[in-house]
């Protein structure tokens, strides 16, 4: 048996059934026991939290177009504009143009940009839980799927956090 640290052993000197020779290892059973405890979302629940979020990222472009040119130019990417539809434009891009908004505001004292932040916060937070409440409820998702993949030479610590970088890029 290779002496890959995410491999199960039969051996009962070793911690929870995983091969002690890294630190990783010994945090997996401890994580998959957390992540045990959060409690499925139930159907509507999901379909609630999903809506939560494509509106508040509608509300979050509209604003975001409410911006005079010459800020949001500031603020944009060089490549970037905000786009035709919200659902064109990836969440993390969306918090990234906030994030600088906000650097902006900090900086300039605009009072147009600062309102226009301050309508964008209360959605951005209704985002932020939205997307955390289901990220956090598909967790055993990822395990689920990571585990069918284990034994084709990959740690599993490894394709479950890949797996949540996935999830969280969904």
């Amino acid at each position: 048996m290779p002496n890959d640290e995410s491999s199960f052993t039969d051996d009962p000197e070793s911690r929870d059934g995983f091969r002690s020779a890294g630190a990783p290892t010994a945090t997996l059973p401890v994580y998959l026991r957390e992540m045990g405890s959060i409690p499925l979302l139930e159907p509507r629940e999901e379909i609630r939290l999903a809506r939560d979020l494509e509106r508040s990222r509608d509300a979050l472009v509209r604003l975001a177009r409410r911006i005079p040119a010459a800020y949001r130019d500031r603020i944009l990417d060089v490549d970037e504009e905000v786009p035709e539809r919200a659902a064109d434009w990836p969440i993390d891009r969306l918090e990234a143009f906030w994030d600088r908004a906000r650097v902006l505001v900090e900086i300039s004292g605009t009072r147009s940009l600062e309102a226009i932040l301050a309508a964008a916060t209360p959605e951005r937070r209704r985002m932020e839980r939205a997307r955390e409440a289901l990220t956090v409820a598909n967790l055993r998702l990822v395990v689920h799927i990571a585990k069918k993949y284990a034994d084709n030479g990959l740690p599993l610590t490894d394709l479950i956090q890949e797996g949540n970088l996935g999830l969280m890029r969904a």
